[in-house]
This record gives C-alpha cells, structure tokens and sequence, in this order.
C-alpha cells in the first residue's frame, strides 16, 4: 500500500490513525493508494493531494479524520472508497463508510489505551475527566456526587492532564462515564473499553462498532446516583471487564477497524 498523505502531527488521532495504516500496510499491496483526508487539507498539502488523486492510476482509499460537526466531501469524488470518522448518517454504504474515532493520543504516537489491572484491584471507583462547559446536563447530575468519586472537571478540550497520565488513570479505574461531546461519538468511549472499564453512557449510534455494546446506557445523567454507582461495583466486575475487552478488541481497536476497511475493499474488487 502506498501512503499518499498523511495526519499532522498535532491532532488527536494520531497513534491511533498511525496504528491502523500500519495494519493495513500488511494486508494491501502497492495497487493501492491510502489518502488520509483531514479538515486542515484546505490550507495544508491540498493542492499537492489533488494533484496525486488526479494521475493515481491505483485504487484510490481515503479515510477522513476529524470533522466531527459538518460535513465537508472535498475530494470524495476523486477516490474510490472512504471510511470516515464521524457524521455516520453521510456513510452511504456504497462509496463512504463509517470507521471508529477511536482514542486520544494529543498528537502523539505509540499511545494506547492499556488494561492490566483486574478491576477489583483497581484504585479509582469512578472516573471522569473533562470539559464541563459542552456538557451542562451531564455536569449538573455528576456534580451532585461528584466529591465522592474520582471526577474533575475542565474548561476545554486538551486542558486535563497530560495524555500518558490521562490513559494510567483510566487504568486505575472502574467504572468510567462516558457523556456525549461535540457531537455523539467522543475518544472517551474507546479509551474506557480499551482500558477494560465498565462504560456508563447517554448515546449510541446505530453503526457496526457500537452494536451489541456493552455499555450500560442511559437515558438521562440524573439517574447516575451514588447508589446505581455502588450497585454496579457490587456486580461481577471482573467479568464484565473481560467482556468489554473482547468487545474493544472486536469494534473498536485500530486493528479491528483496519480490518473493517480491508474486509470492505476486498468485496468491492471481487
């Protein structure tokens, strides 16, 4: 597989994107040309990118990273396939299909989210960290119990600690709280399933890798009492957390999302 573009190097998706290229490089071969496609293309490389799209004789791949509160198409017509992260109600399933946000990496690479621990020998009963100021329904509930779990609230996005002691927290947790961000998907999701803890959320989407979630989902904050919480930890917690592992590594991991992409492209060929 050819890598015609690439992300920059400050946006959250990087280890993550940089994992699934690499697990694609092992399974496409130079037919194939792979055009990461990013809101920053209108200022950075586009023209250089269009002029690749336009004498590539290979089959065309873009995945689309970011973008996650419009809708911009620019050089779809160009490509032959694109898997995109956000906005799933443009997947056609024909041409444009959706992939997973996946994780947090702020920019840098060889980050992943990590599950070592059992979750009864775990440190932290609850955990959330994150900007409150988009979440004002979410903050008004967790903040009623806020003082007895491990909760801190931020005034924007990146201004919580630094991304290797973000990922050792969740580590150190059980149950993590998954509220919606700028729009329904948010990094949050992937990070609490890869790093085994049980996920508390308000929002999914009806795409392949949040079917057959295990997510305890709910329809409201307020109904995420310190009780629900304690009834929750009082459950077979170790159990649980195998299942979401199974699930991460299933729908969500970068490698499951690469071979979504290959899956995808091969039935295309035939």
């Amino acid at each position: 597989m050819i890598l015609q573009s690439s992300l920059p190097t400050h946006y959250s998706e990087k280890s993550y994107i940089t994992y699934i290229i690499d697990h694609l490089s092992n399974f496409l071969d130079d037919t194939n040309s792979l055009y990461v496609i990013h809101p920053d293309l209108n200022v950075i490389g586009g023209p250089e990118v269009e002029e690749k799209l336009v004498n590539d004789t290979n089959f065309k791949i873009g995945i689309h990273v970011g973008n996650e509160r419009n809708y911009e198409p620019k050089f779809y017509d160009k490509l032959d396939i694109v898997f995109r992260f956000y906005l799933t109600k443009n997947c056609d399933y024909n041409k444009i299909y959706p992939i997973n946000i996946g994780y947090n990496s702020t920019g840098k690479e060889n980050i992943k989210p990590k599950s070592v621990k059992n979750l009864s020998d775990r440190k932290y009963n609850v955990f959330f960290a994150g900007n409150k100021n988009i979440r004002p329904d979410f903050t008004n509930s967790i903040s009623l119990i806020k003082h007895k779990f491990n909760i801190h609230f931020t005034n924007g996005f990146r201004q919580g600690v630094p991304i290797e002691e973000y990922m050792e927290m969740l580590s150190e947790s059980k149950i993590c709280l998954v509220p919606s961000g700028y729009s329904p998907e948010t990094f949050r999701y992937s990070e609490s399933f890869g790093s085994g803890c049980i996920v508390i959320t308000d929002s999914i989407d009806d795409v392949w890798y949040y079917h057959h979630t295990p997510a305890i989902v709910v329809p409201n904050w307020s109904v995420v009492t310190e009780q629900f919480l304690i009834n929750i930890l009082n459950s077979n917690i170790n159990e649980i957390q195998q299942k979401n592992l199974e699930y991460y590594e299933k729908c969500l991991s970068p490698e499951s999302n690469a071979n979504y992409i290959i899956n995808i492209i091969n039935s295309k060929k035939q």
